[in-house]
């Protein structure tokens, strides 16, 4: 039976993803990139697309993994960057087979 993959793409306020990170299992960790966010969307366009308060410093936390894993890490990140705050962040899940430029990370996981 074929795995299938997806990418949990999260945007949080800076300070909380050594934390987070730390939190996951090492495989899911060895799937993740870091990126440090710097928006320069008009803020009420971000508000009211996003939900979240503007804020031009973010972290966007691309991690790929199996989809089995996904409520768990789900889970860990709610948690430890504590999202159910309001403007902490934001998450969400796409198809990971059609995400261009990571098809080669699959071997990894």
């Amino acid at each position: 039976m074929a795995t299938t993959k997806k990418l949990l793409v999260t945007i949080i306020k800076r300070g909380y993803v050594k934390a987070m990170l730390r939190e996951l299992p090492a495989p899911i960790e060895h799937g993740t990139i870091v990126l440090k966010g710097r928006g320069t969307v008009n803020p009420d366009l971000f508000e009211s697309l996003i939900g979240l308060t503007y804020d031009d410093s973010r972290d966007v936390v691309l991690t790929l993994l199996e989809e089995k894993d996904v409520p768990t890490v789900q889970d860990v990140f709610m948690r430890v960057g504590r999202m159910e705050e309001k403007n902490t962040g934001i998450m969400f899940v796409i198809d990971g087979e059609r995400a261009i430029g990571f098809a080669t990370r699959f071997d990894y996981l």
